[in-house]
């Protein structure tokens, strides 16, 4: 009798224990800064910071799984930065600058889902992020955006720091605070003595890495000019008349501490003041059914067309997002604009927005290839996977596991309309998924630009590097499509210089320009959709 009390007690003290164990790592979840080492106790020799990094780059380079389409579809190999990655990190002299080089790397990687990750780790709670309970309960777990946080908190941004963003194959900036906020449209020519195109390979500048198929040509997305801690260059610049002109200032570096004491180092008014064109928007024929969370939907009359914009597919005003959408006119074709969409929930996307645009019952299937089993099964949980996606087909190889995933849409659509979808870089995750079923089932064709890919992404892990302790997330699956892992448009359109000059006007009215009244003066890919339309009707 004593020994089996002994034996009771003993059980009820491991559980207790266990019970512990799993209350700690919750706990980390809620509390991260709690687990977290502050940069100041990160104290890291040359070795140790080239360590990382190779852990890094090695564990990305094996584990994503459609790393060999990536030149194909976005311009860029991974794989021909390794060494130069290497030697930027062994040339940082601070915490600091190793956060950035980390920070730059992880920018480049051409995918949605893997990133060194932000503070909060909500991304990571999803049953598809494997041993991020065990990673992020780590007291050694560290996020670099702790890092960029304690940094910044304590900077006054500068307003002469000018952000000159790419637009259809030239970088552009409207008013530039670096010249005092007047002057118009600015183009950025070259950078000492170097054109733009050739300079932002050097990898360092700030911008993601991103790849323009219209022009055929890489491009930052951003290059931010007049950053005191940058690189001092001497630049060109180009007017709207055509006038050139040249300057020295700064270029905000990666692979520097990102300080923001801005200042242009000569002449502050090399340009004439021009006005800003009056921004006119006429709300005439404009039925607004929706307008939230989740998105805008109205109703064109003038133009006969109906227009949807999802914000993501993970909100909780799915069901308001929905009604609005089948208060729509059924006869009319429709926009379904997806650009900014970062993705969300397949179910989500089935019910609230499929399911009321197709009129036929579908299944959606989505192929793809995950990242090797045979090598590391614990790693990769092949278990769990099949456990936790029972709709799941997987074939497993030598290489790789491929597979093919499904979710049905339950058509309620009265009418087939034609969907107009549009695209860019910045639809990815759960937003892919929904361009490649419009494309594909549901009578739709797709405009502007490639997606950012990987509609499917059920297997990401959690990893962190062994000396620094910095966390970063690998997408361990992706989809397969004919030109490799992201959704293709079938007509190309990109922002033109004109709608850029228009939208940076809009961007002093206190208001969401991103409704379709605002986009009608300055969106000339939604304009052109139309043209498109009126062709097809016609």
């Amino acid at each position: 009798m004593k020994h089996k009390k002994k034996i009771i007690i003993a059980i009820l003290i491991l559980l207790a224990a266990i019970l512990c164990v799993e209350m700690r790592l919750e706990l980390s979840y809620m509390f991260q800064k709690t687990f977290v080492k502050s940069p100041k106790e990160i104290m890291l020799s040359e070795q140790e910071k080239t360590e990382d990094v190779r852990y890094f780059m090695d564990t990305i380079l094996e584990y994503v799984p459609c790393m060999d389409h990536y030149a194909e579809n976005y311009g860029f190999d991974l794989r021909s930065n390794y060494d130069y990655y290497i030697e930027c990190v062994k040339k940082t002299s601070s915490n600091e600058d190793f956060f950035a080089v980390i920070e730059m790397i992880s920018e480049d990687i051409p995918s949605c889902h893997t990133s060194v990750v932000s503070h909060g780790y909500d991304s990571l709670f999803s049953s598809g992020h494997y041993n991020a309970k065990k990673i992020c309960g780590s007291k050694d777990a560290y996020a670099v955006s702790l890092y960029w946080e304690s940094v910044c908190s304590n900077i006054d941004i500068g307003t002469d720091e000018s952000v000159f963003r790419y637009i259809d194959g030239s970088y552009l900036a409207y008013d530039p605070a670096i010249f005092g906020g007047k002057g118009g449209l600015i183009e950025l020519v070259e950078i000492d003595n170097t054109s733009v195109d050739e300079y932002i390979k050097q990898a360092s500048v700030t911008g993601e890495y991103r790849y323009d198929k219209c022009n055929d040509k890489l491009y930052r997305f951003s290059l931010r000019l007049n950053n005191s801690d940058g690189t001092l260059v001497t630049v060109k610049f180009r007017k709207a008349d055509g006038e050139i002109f040249t300057a020295d200032t700064y270029i905000r570096k990666k692979d520097s501490i990102a300080n923001r004491n801005a200042y242009l180092k000569d002449n502050l008014n090399l340009l004439n003041y021009e006005e800003q064109a009056a921004v006119e928007i006429s709300f005439d024929g404009i039925k607004e059914l929706y307008n939230g969370e989740a998105g805008y939907v109205c109703e064109d009359t003038n133009n006969s067309v109906s227009y949807i914009r999802v914000t993501d597919f993970s909100n909780s005003d799915g069901k308001a997002l929905r009604d609005g959408i089948v208060g729509l006119d059924p006869n009319n074709p429709i926009i379904l604009d997806l650009r900014m969409n970062s993705g969300g929930r397949t179910e989500y996307l089935s019910e609230y927005v499929l399911s009321v645009l197709m009129s036929n019952d579908n299944r959606v299937t989505m192929d793809f290839r995950s990242f090797p089993s045979i090598r590391d099964p614990l790693r990769n949980s092949l278990w769990k996977e099949k456990r936790d996606f029972e709709n799941t087909i997987i074939k497993e190889t030598n290489e790789y596991l491929y597979g093919r995933r499904y979710f049905d849409v339950n058509g309620r659509s009265k009418t087939t309309r034609k969907i107009y979808t549009i695209t860019d870089s910045t639809v990815c995750s759960a937003a892919d998924t929904a361009a490649y079923a419009i494309q594909k089932y549901g009578n739709g064709i797709l405009i502007g630009s490639e997606t950012g890919g990987e509609g499917v992404c059920d297997a990401a892990f959690t990893f962190q590097m062994p000396n620094s302790g910095i966390i970063f997330e690998v997408n361990g699956s992706q989809s397969l499509y004919s030109e490799g892992n992201c959704t293709v448009p079938d007509i190309y359109i990109n922002q033109s210089a004109d709608s850029f000059v228009k939208f940076s006007q809009c961007l002093a009215l206190d208001t969401n320009i991103l409704n379709y009244p605002y986009k009608l003066y300055w969106d000339n890919v939604l304009i052109e959709t139309l043209e498109i339309i009126k062709g097809n009707v016609s």
